[in-house]
């Protein structure tokens, strides 16, 4: 259990001296359509941070536009990406995470970014925290240069709400275990 008196934010500073092999493989999945136009701002705050354990994989749904030459020129930093056809986002979503292997994973958006640090802290989080199984992360608003101007407030959350179909505005801000994520790590293709 953590020290009650230290805040999240320092255990993050303090594990970011950390080996790689210390930290928890965190794995992110994005899927894009046709996403050209704020795909490379989402990899570049995805690689970004500088987390030493990431599985990094992208999923494009047979884009049409400039999409893949964007992906293409971030290739040799990311753990793999695949362009074919499927059937809408979640689809997307299951494709990326059957290809992956993090202990933790979660998905952002291809119009997403993430905050500076924000995979430290939820390394952090879920190693000092072993009960954890879902975090979450507040809905925030980024300027065309990258500016947080707008950051939301989260909506109660239960487990029960969520399997029920509530929260479904922020599905893609949470961040759980593979071991309890959902069955078979996959995210229900009825949620669209």
């Amino acid at each position: 259990m953590a020290e009650p008196n230290r805040s999240v934010q320092a255990l993050a500073e303090e594990r970011r001296a950390w080996t790689v092999s210390t930290w928890p493989k965190i794995t992110l999945v994005t899927a894009v359509h046709n996403g050209e136009k704020y795909l490379e701002a989402t990899i570049r705050s995805v690689l970004g941070q500088g987390y030493p354990n990431l599985e990094y994989f992208i999923v494009d749904g047979a884009s049409t536009d400039g999409t893949v030459e964007v992906i293409r020129k971030y290739e040799g930093h990311i753990a793999g990406w695949i362009s074919e056809p499927d059937n809408g986002m979640y689809d997307a979503i299951n494709k990326g995470f059957a290809q992956t292997s993090g202990e933790i994973m979660g998905w952002l958006n291809s119009s997403d970014q993430l905050h500076t640090g924000g995979l430290f802290v939820v390394g952090s989080v879920f190693e000092t925290f072993p009960e954890l199984e879902w975090i979450t992360g507040r809905p925030t608003g980024f300027s065309p240069e990258g500016l947080t101007i707008k950051v939301g407030n989260i909506p109660r959350w239960s487990r029960y709400r969520f399997l029920a179909g509530a929260n479904r505005k922020y599905a893609g801000c949470g961040t759980a275990r593979r071991s309890t994520a959902c069955t078979g790590c996959r995210v229900p293709i009825g949620r669209r």
